[in-house]
């Protein structure tokens, strides 16, 4: 009897491993590229080490002779083609996010920008419960989803503000 119920007890393990489904996620263009008259602009959706996409790499070379700012206030997460709220990266707290008063970043005459930045709205919370080990935090990246993902960016030369937006489609294919 104990015999049987281990091997119904394997069968069934075996059974649920086999029905899991695993996913590969890609990026459609790997990296897009735009380019206006005062700078070019990159956009990379980032792994960071999981089988998912969690941030992007945003790369800003300023084609002019004066300084780029670039105002994270207004730059906005683009998700199935609307905004979806404001981005973070390292060094800011929620305190600047609520205040709307995250630091622009300057981009020197002919100068530039590299930057990981995660869609507020996406960072993920470890849950209470867990004891974290020293050091690690709290927070992380949440999964970008499935569809169109971008930024809408917005810099300002001289008082003028030029807005861009670019984006990728971000397509998760399931695997048997």
């Amino acid at each position: 009897m104990k015999s049987e119920i281990q091997a119904i007890l394997i069968l069934f393990i075996f059974l649920l491993s086999g029905c899991a489904v695993k996913s590969t996620w890609t990026s459609n263009p790997v990296i897009q590229a735009k380019e206006v008259e005062t700078y070019e602009l990159m956009l990379e959706p980032l792994k960071q080490g999981h089988d998912f996409f969690v941030a992007f790499k945003i790369m800003i070379k300023n084609k002019t002779n004066k300084e780029l700012v670039i105002d994270w206030n207004k730059t906005q997460y683009i998700y199935a083609g609307k905004p979806d709220g404001v981005f973070v990266f390292l060094g800011i707290d929620p305190t600047m996010l609520k205040n709307k008063t995250v630091p622009a970043d300057i981009i020197p005459p002919n100068g530039f920008l590299t930057k990981e930045i995660v869609p507020a709205k996406r960072v993920a919370l470890a849950p209470l419960r867990e004891n974290l080990p020293a050091g690690k935090p709290g927070i992380s990246a949440g999964i970008l989803p499935p569809g169109q993902n971008g930024v809408l960016l917005f810099v300002r030369r001289d008082g003028l503000e030029i807005s861009q937006q670019i984006t990728v489609q971000i397509i998760e294919e399931k695997l048997k």
